[in-house]
């Protein structure tokens, strides 16, 4: 999963084992590219995952990691259900057994267009070539994939 910070990360350490956590929150959000002006829009609302890393990585990352930094992370899945101060039930979203994948580089103010895979490019991946092949209509969703996909289809399974 990649996303943005969207607070510091907060450092703790457990009073028995004095074993480090550090808690990220992290805001994926869809985003689509429109090849003819080269601008990223968001095309839903952002989903707030919970991430936690362990011992050596969170006392390394603390004072590294900082809000709105875009990081990657991986881990399985979880959604837990709870309930609210105000007595409605709520999801949350958390990756478990997280696993540090990097910090995804700011793309320079000054870049004429995104290349494939730099940090205006969600899709992932390094390329010094422009991406310039893709669809007609010059959208691509955030997975790169051409033509801009729907987030309000059914899941494949």
């Amino acid at each position: 999963m990649t996303g943005n910070l969207g607070q510091e990360p907060e450092l703790k350490f457990n009073n028995q084992s004095g074993k480090a956590t550090l808690n990220l929150s992290i805001a994926a959000t869809p985003s689509r590219l429109d090849r003819q002006t080269n601008q990223w829009s968001d095309v839903g609302e952002p989903l707030w995952i919970r991430a936690t890393l362990w011992e050596q990585m969170a006392e390394r990352l603390a004072d590294v990691l900082h809000k709105g930094d875009r990081v990657s992370v991986e881990g399985t899945f979880s959604i837990r259900t709870y309930q609210a101060q105000d007595g409605s039930q709520r999801l949350s979203y958390e990756l478990l057994g997280a696993k540090f994948l990097g910090v995804v580089p700011r793309a320079p103010q000054n870049a004429a267009q995104p290349f494939a895979g730099q940090p205006n490019s969600p899709t992932g991946g390094y390329s010094d070539t422009p991406a310039t092949n893709g669809p007609q209509n010059g959208t691509y969703d955030v997975f790169g994939n051409a033509g801009g996909g729907s987030f309000n289809e059914p899941a494949p399974f």
